[in-house]
């Protein structure tokens, strides 16, 4: 996966051994170039705030999504390609590997959802941002069931959505919380579900984002 990378301003004196955020686009930056995620496309994304001049305390790695893997189309994220991205950052980059943190928007935020389900041990934190998370549809799996959302109990998470998002029902995020805190055991403290009141689906990115 082609990426960006920001470094914050102390990175210099302090270049190992530092936390890393993995940040996934959601689809209106899939396939074609990387500088896709640094115009309108790519709105409110930590790359294009980066390059707005924006500041973050952390690293942050900002992947872009192809449109095929070894020529087969994927409509969200490649899960192993994000492990194998996970990987090379750790060795290019010698972060801290206990404080690698993961978010994504949109198809981003169920790719980031799949990621810790699958690599719960890579991730130190997960921040989905409107994120599908009952699959039932498109891979015939529900997230939100207890063999799926029990395996991250022990991951820190705060999850977010538009109350007024109609690209994807707040109840995917929602439910899913809900099925996480149900868990036994549950998580501790109970994992946090911060609902926007009048947020859509696009301007939720950036709110996140530029304010959290």
């Amino acid at each position: 996966l082609d990426y960006y990378v920001y470094h914050p301003t102390d990175y210099d004196a302090y270049p190992k051994n530092r936390p890393v955020l993995i940040s996934l686009h959601g689809l209106a930056e899939r396939a074609g170039s990387t500088s896709r995620m640094l115009g309108s496309d790519g709105h409110g994304s930590h790359a294009w705030l980066a390059n707005q001049g924006v500041d973050f305390p952390l690293m942050i790695v900002s992947p872009h999504q192809p449109a095929k893997v070894g020529g087969v189309s994927y409509y969200t994220w490649n899960i192993e390609l994000v492990k194998k991205l996970i990987e090379h950052i750790k060795t290019k980059y010698e972060v801290d590997p206990s404080r690698i943190y993961l978010t994504g928007f949109s198809n981003g935020g169920q790719s980031a959802w799949q990621y810790a389900i699958e690599h719960p041990e890579d991730i130190a934190a997960l921040i989905p941002l409107a994120g599908r998370t009952n699959l039932t549809g498109q891979i015939g799996i529900n997230l939100q069931d207890p063999a799926y959302a029990c395996t991250l109990t022990n991951i820190p998470m705060q999850v977010w959505h538009g109350s007024s998002d109609n690209i994807i029902p707040k109840s995917h995020s929602e439910d899913m919380v809900q099925a996480l805190n149900s868990c036994n055991p549950s998580p501790e403290p109970p994992v946090e579900f911060n609902l926007v009141s009048g947020m859509n689906h696009d301007d939720l990115r950036p709110f996140v984002y530029e304010n959290v």
